[in-house]
C-alpha cells in the first residue's frame, strides 16, 4: 500500500470542556476540536450532558474528514483509540440510557463524604493508594447514593467518560486499569476492585464495570452510532484509557519503563495479552513487582501544563501511601505513575486574564522586549478551587499578597505566572523529584517560551519542552493501532519520543526568598499539610 492509501488510525480526547480527534496518516496528522458547556447552575456542581459529548465528537470527525478529503486521501479507517477526563461518570439505565449528566471531576457535592471514607477505610489505604479528595468517583457514588437515592437505585452501571463514549459507539460496557484506579475503589495489590472497601462504604459492586486491559479491541462502530457521529461503521474501538495515561504513554518519553514491564510478562516477544492473568478482568495472579524504589529520587518526570496542573513520575511495583500524591495504574500492565495533581493551572491564570481583559501574547512579548519584569515583591496564591497536592485542602483560595499603588496590569499576570510556576516546584519537590532529573514539559501552553522561561527560573531546573500538545490523543491513537493489529501492547510498537527544546534559564537570586514567601503566605493563610 503506498503512503498516500495508509490506514489510518485514530485518537480521540475527551477533555473537561473540549474534544479533540486527530487522525494519523503515517507521518501526516490530522485535527480539529470542538467544545461544550459545563454546567454549574450553583458553586460546586460541575456537570456536561453526554449529548453534547456525541455532537462534539460529530463535528470534529466531519472536520477532519474535510481536511484528509482535501489531502487527497481515502478514508480507511483501521482502529479509533479513546483517552478521557477522570474520576467522573455518566449513570446509565439497563437499556442503556443516560440517567443524569455526566459529573465531573471538578464537582465538589462528594467532598463531605471524604471523612466517612476515611473512617471506613483507615486500614486499608496501602491497598488503595490516593487519599479521598472532592471530585474523585467514590465520594460522588456517595453522594448521590446518600443525596438522589432514586437515581442511585436506577443506576444499572457508571461509565467513566471515555467508557461512556466507547459504550455510544459499540455498545460495550467495560473499564480499563487506568481509570478504575483513579476511583479511590481500586485495590492496587489485586489489580481489580476493591471488594472490601466497597463493601464497607455501602456501595453496589455491580454497578462498576468490568476491568479490561487498555489494548484491548472493545468491539466496533455500530451502525446506529455511525449515524450520529458520521464515523464510518465496523471500524475497531480499543479499550482505551485515562487521559494522563494515555499522555504518559503518547509523549514516548518514558519508553524504558514500558519496554521492561513488556520483558518481564513475556520475555519472548515483548507483548502483553489482555487475556493474561496480569490484568484480565481485574485479576493478577502474578503482578510484576520489580522496582519498587523508583519512586525514590526518581531521575525524570513529566509536567502537564493543563486547566490543571500534573506531575507524574513512572513507578513499576509499589510506591508508600502519601496522602498528599495521587497514585494511579498506567495504560500497560505493571507500569504505574505516582502524582501531584495541583487543580489550579491553566484555570486560575485564564481566570486571571479574564478578570484583567488581557491577553498572553501582550505580555510575553512584553517581557521578550524587556518591557516587563517580573514582579518580586507581589504574590499571587493560583488556589481559586482549592488544592490536592501537596496540601489536600478544597478549602483554600486565591489571593493578591502585597498590593501596591505601583503595581501594573501586567504586575499582576506577571505574579499569577509566578505564582503558578510555585505550584510546579511544590510538585516536583513533594515527589522528591532528583535535581539533576529530566523534566518533560507538555500542554498547551509550553509553546510561549516566556513562560517555559519563568518555570525554569522559579523551580532552578532545566526543562524539556514539546511544542506538540497532543500527547494524550497521541497516546490514545497508539493504542488503538496496537488494539486492531496485535489486540495488546507490544513493545516495539511503542510511540517516538515527542521533539523537545530545552529551556535553562537562570534562577534569579531573589527567587528562593520569593518561593519561601509564596509557601509561608499559604500557611498563614489556610494552615500546612494535613
Amino acid at each position: 500500500m503506498s503512503q498516500t492509501c495508509a490506514p489510518l488510525h485514530i485518537g480521540i480526547d475527551l477533555g473537561t470542556g473540549s474534544l479533540k480527534l486527530t487522525a494519523y496518516a503515517r507521518e501526516r496528522a490530522f485535527s480539529a476540536s470542538c467544545g461544550y458547556d459545563i454546567f454549574s447552575p450553583e458553586p460546586g456542581i460541575a456537570e456536561t450532558d453526554p449529548e453534547a459529548w456525541i455532537a462534539a465528537l460529530k463535528t470534529a470527525w466531519l472536520a477532519v474528514r474535510a481536511q484528509l478529503q482535501n489531502a487527497g486521501l481515502p478514508i480507511e479507517l483501521a482502529s479509533i483509540g479513546l483517552s478521557a477526563q477522570m474520576h467522573g461518570f455518566v449513570p446509565i439505565s439497563e437499556t442503556g440510557a443516560a440517567l443524569h449528566n455526566a459529573i465531573l471531576w471538578a464537582d465538589l457535592r462528594g467532598a463531605a463524604y471524604a471523612g466517612l471514607y476515611s473512617s471506613l477505610l483507615a486500614g486499608s489505604f496501602d491497598r488503595l493508594m490516593n487519599a479521598p479528595a472532592a471530585g474523585l468517583t467514590a465520594l460522588i457514588l456517595l453522594w448521590m447514593k446518600h443525596h438522589e437515592p432514586e437515581l442511585y437505585a436506577k443506576t444499572h452501571s457508571i461509565l467513566f467518560p471515555k467508557d461512556y463514549l466507547r459504550f455510544r459507539l459499540t455498545g460495550d460496557i467495560a473499564t480499563d486499569p487506568g481509570d478504575a484506579s483513579a476511583s479511590l475503589l481500586y485495590d492496587f495489590r489485586a489489580c481489580g476492585w476493591a471488594e472490601d472497601a466497597i463493601e464497607a462504604l455501602g456501595l453496589d459492586h455491580s454497578k462498576l464495570p468490568v476491568i479490561r486491559d487498555s489494548f484491548s479491541p472493545g468491539g466496533v462502530v455500530t451502525g446506529k452510532a455511525s449515524r450520529e457521529t458520521g464515523l464510518p461503521e465496523g471500524v475497531l474501538v480499543a479499550t482505551g484509557s485515562a487521559d494522563k495515561a494515555c499522555e504518559i504513554y503518547g509523549s514516548g518519553f518514558f519508553g524504558e519503563y514500558f519496554r521492561e514491564a513488556a520483558l518481564a510478562g513475556s520475555p519472548a516477544k515483548g507483548i502483553i495479552s489482555h487475556q493474561t492473568p496480569a490484568r484480565g478482568e481485574g485479576m493478577n495472579s502474578a503482578p510484576f513487582r520489580g522496582h519498587d524504589s523508583d519512586w525514590q529520587s526518581p531521575k525524570a518526570a513529566q509536567v502537564s501544563i493543563g486547566t490543571g496542573i500534573q506531575v507524574v513520575i513512572p513507578v513499576r511495583g509499589l510506591a508508600p501511601y502519601e496522602p498528599g500524591l495521587n497514585f494511579f495504574e498506567s495504560c500497560v500492565p505493571s507500569v504505574r505513575y505516582r502524582m501531584a495533581a495541583m487543580l489550579n493551572g491553566g484555570l486560575a491564570l485564564e481566570w486571571v486574564l479574564s478578570m484583567l481583559n488581557a491577553d498572553w501574547e501582550s505580555l510575553y512579548r512584553a517581557m521578550d522586549e524587556g518591557k516587563t519584569r517580573l514582579p518580586k515583591d507581589l504574590l499571587f496564591l493560583p488556589y481559586l478551587t482549592g488544592e490536592r497536592s501537596p496540601y489536600q485542602n478544597p478549602d483554600a483560595r486565591g489571593a493578591w499578597i502585597g498590593l501596591g499603588l505601583h503595581h501594573t496590569r501586567n504586575d499582576l499576570l506577571s505574579a499569577a505566572l509566578l505564582g503558578v510556576a510555585c505550584t510546579i516546584r511544590l510538585g516536583l519537590e513533594s515527589l522528591g523529584v532528583a535535581p539533576d532529573a529530566s523534566i518533560y514539559c507538555v500542554g498547551g501552553s509550553t509553546r510561549y517560551k516566556a513562560w517555559m522561561n519563568i518555570v525554569s527560573e522559579v523551580t532552578g531546573r532545566a526543562l524539556f519542552v514539546t511544542d506538540q500538545p497532543d500527547a494524550s490523543v497521541r497516546g490514545a491513537a497508539a493504542i488503538g493501532r496496537a488494539a486492531a493489529e496485535t489486540g495488546a501492547f507490544d513493545a516495539q510498537r511503542l510511540p517516538a519520543p515527542l521533539e523537545t527544546t530545552r529551556i535553562e534559564a537562570e534562577s534569579p537570586a531573589w527567587i528562593e526568598h520569593y518561593y519561601s514567601r509564596f509557601k509561608s503566605s499559604y500557611e498563614a493563610l489556610f494552615g500546612g499539610h494535613e
